[in-house]
């Protein structure tokens, strides 16, 4: 004789914990996909608005550099003081684009390339004198 099984055999499907699994898993799985798509789309929309401001960022810097001299040597401004009498010291003030290097002749302060206006006192001299700017092209 065969031994007889006291329990039998449930069915797996009568189970109500496969089908709450199931459940489970495929919410799971859809707030997992929601999730995954807005970080994407916020990535997106990020990457988007910092090539904008990117592109604004290189357009107000090409404007910059236009209004200071561009890509050209040149001396933007150059005055002094109208008339300097034997023994007086001047201000000269200058504005250059682009220059390596700036002299002043005769020069009692040292002095530097520069966008803005810089002042410079030229000393007291006991003859008549001319101020000179010489400039060279960055790199060149």
């Amino acid at each position: 004789m065969l031994p007889e099984d006291p329990s039998p055999k449930k069915n797996i499907f009568k189970n109500p914990l496969v089908y709450s699994s199931l459940v489970i898993l495929i919410v799971a799985g859809y707030v997992g996909w929601i999730l995954l798509s807005r970080y994407q789309g916020n990535r997106a929309y990020e990457q988007r608005a910092e090539a904008e401001q990117a592109k604004k960022q290189r357009e107000s810097d090409q404007v910059t550099i236009e209004q200071l001299g561009g890509s050209e040597l040149s001396i933007q401004m150059l005055y002094a003081t109208p008339r300097i009498h034997r023994g007086e010291t001047a201000q000269v003030c200058y504005g250059v684009a682009n220059a390596k290097t700036v002299t002043l002749v005769p020069q009692s302060s040292p002095v530097w390339p520069s966008h803005n206006p810089l002042i410079s006192e030229i000393g007291a001299c006991s003859h008549n004198f001319s101020a000179f700017i010489l400039v060279a092209a960055r790199g060149r």
